[in-house]
């Protein structure tokens, strides 16, 4: 092994024994790997907590009287290769990606609580901090203020209603949005309603009031629904000069709820900011809308529908350009959710082209995951639909994954 290789697997074994040794006194929970193993789980527009996993995790006493602590995390291999479309002419690219992420939490009653979340790659090399905020609880106001996720919509692949996070198709991976520091207050009014916002600071740096990026939606829960409207702000910062930023308003709407056995959403946003007052409101609408129904007690079915007005997708940063797409989502697991199988297509309606997601995990022992994949794209497409993925080309992997 060379140098470097030794270096490397040195600073990641003491990694893991330091994980190992802070863990060791936590007790066993739940399995977490559910959120974790990017396998298609998506809970971003659920309203709850996206920071990470809430099983598999314990408590530790500690000097502090009325505290208590919890320490989780996974370790995870990855071996890869993507096979271009002219496989005659050019060479496959390999890839064996490592990484670690620690999730702490440090809770004092039922009013204060913080959490953070550290992660090591190899590819770039780099550790980092991910998440770092406090969640204050004052009766029924809560504030959360740091480095946090921020992520609004119902939708699974893609959120017109999110304007704080790039958009490309990790959404559709199940990859966690990576954290931005903002302050988020939220407020319940009683059982059937709530006013929740954010206001960001995407760079961790201050910014002229109109180019801090914010969202403010109330909240309405009239039976099994959940119905939402509000504004949003998003900011596209272009370079480091003072004033290039492209400010854009958003008036969003979203909605999720249950008919009989299947449960429905959309979300749409409709911008607000453009000075072209000759543009038609199509035009302007970035909308998805879809349906999950059981297949049986271990199967499901999701549909989508996304809906992109020709001006929004000229004037999106994201790398879906076309107006038409639909996702289809089929999982499956046997009677123990020891094997879990999953198969996420989404097609472009305008040029017939395609990516799918295909996907196997076996359990074969608590707290551990092994992993076969691919995301396939055709070669029929008129445009790509990620720039890292081009059209026609095969990403193949596997990959191990440990909790604790």
């Amino acid at each position: 092994m060379s140098r470097r290789g030794s270096y490397f697997a040195a600073r990641v074994l003491a990694l893991v024994v330091l994980a190992v040794w802070a863990a060791g006194p936590v007790a066993a929970g739940d399995d977490w790997g559910a959120d974790w193993s990017d396998d298609w789980s998506d809970d971003w527009g659920n309203g709850g907590d996206t920071g990470g996993p809430t099983g598999r995790t314990g408590s530790v006493s500690t000097p502090l009287d009325g505290w208590s602590a919890s320490i989780s995390g996974y370790l995870e291999f990855t071996g890869g290769a993507l096979f271009p479309h002219h496989s005659a002419t050019d060479d496959a690219v390999l890839a064996m990606p490592v990484a670690l992420r620690i999730r702490s939490q440090f809770t004092s009653g039922r009013r204060f609580t913080v959490t953070g979340e550290m992660e090591y790659r190899n590819d770039p090399d780099r550790l980092f901090l991910d998440y770092a905020y406090g969640d204050l609880a004052f009766h029924a106001v809560d504030v959360r203020l740091g480095k946090q996720p921020l992520a609004w919509g119902s939708a699974w692949a893609f959120n017109p209603t999110d304007r704080i996070n790039p958009r490309n198709l990790s959404g559709l991976a199940g990859v966690e949005p990576p954290g931005v520091t903002a302050i988020a207050p939220a407020v319940a009014l009683g059982m059937r309603g709530s006013i929740d916002g954010y206001a960001a600071l995407p760079n961790g740096s201050a910014a002229p009031v109109h180019e801090i990026p914010f969202g403010i939606r109330g909240r309405f829960y009239p039976g099994l629904w959940d119905i939402g409207a509000g504004m949003v702000r998003g900011v596209h910062q272009e370079n480091t000069t003072p004033g290039s930023a492209v400010v854009r308003d958003f008036l969003i709407a979203e909605v999720a709820g249950s008919l009989g056995a299947v449960n429905l959403y959309g979300e749409a946003s409709l911008e607000i900011s453009s000075r072209d007052h000759h543009h038609e409101v199509l035009s302007m609408i970035d909308g998805a809308a879809g349906f999950r129904v059981d297949l049986g007690d271990h199967a499901t079915l999701q549909v989508e529908y996304h809906y992109r007005g020709s001006d929004a997708a000229l004037r999106d940063t994201a790398d879906l350009q076309d107006r038409n797409y639909l996702l289809a989502v089929v999982t499956g697991a046997t009677r123990q959710d020891i094997v879990r199988v999953t198969a996420a297509g989404l097609a472009n309606l305008h040029d017939g082209s395609m990516v799918v997601l295909p996907e196997v995990t076996w359990i074969p022992v608590d707290d551990l995951e092994l992993t076969a994949g691919a995301v396939v794209t055709t070669a029929t497409g008129e445009r790509n639909f990620t720039r890292d993925l081009p059209a026609g080309a095969t990403r193949m992997f596997v990959k191990a994954t440990w909790f604790f």
